[in-house]
């Protein structure tokens, strides 16, 4: 069970539409942001839980949304042109990466009271891919 719910998350994000972002891919998002939790930190489902817990949830479930909208767009990525106009669909991936990353970081800082380690494994990760 997730410290958040699916609409806490659209709520944040801004999701409005259901049918740009489906619920079976921002639940699995979800899930897995609460696995990470859960692995990363002394938290357990029987936790009490504080507003900063409930925001990192919710941004984790969000970092791992864009990464994975960007890793599927990347696999059919392209250069459109148009006359006129050149689209580059790798700038916006960056964009979306970058941002994905800043919400990684800001939800970690968060939970940072709770955690085993000094950084966790999937920040660092991150940081490493940075490099």
């Amino acid at each position: 069970m997730t410290f958040v719910t699916e609409l806490d998350v659209r709520r944040q994000g801004g999701l409005n539409d259901f049918s740009a972002i489906p619920p079976e891919r921002l639940r699995q998002c979800l899930n897995d942001a609460h696995a990470e939790i859960l692995a990363e930190t002394t938290l357990t489902d029987a936790s009490p839980i504080d507003v900063r817990v409930i925001r990192a949830e919710s941004k984790l479930a969000l970092a791992n949304l864009i990464g994975s909208l960007s890793l599927a767009e990347a696999a059919s990525a392209q250069d459109v042109s148009l006359p006129g106009v050149r689209v580059d669909e790798h700038a916006g991936a960056d964009s979306r990466r970058v941002w994905a990353e800043r919400l990684r970081e800001e939800a970690w800082s968060m939970l940072r009271p709770y955690l085993r380690t000094r950084q966790p494994k999937s920040l660092h990760a991150v940081r490493e891919a940075q490099s």
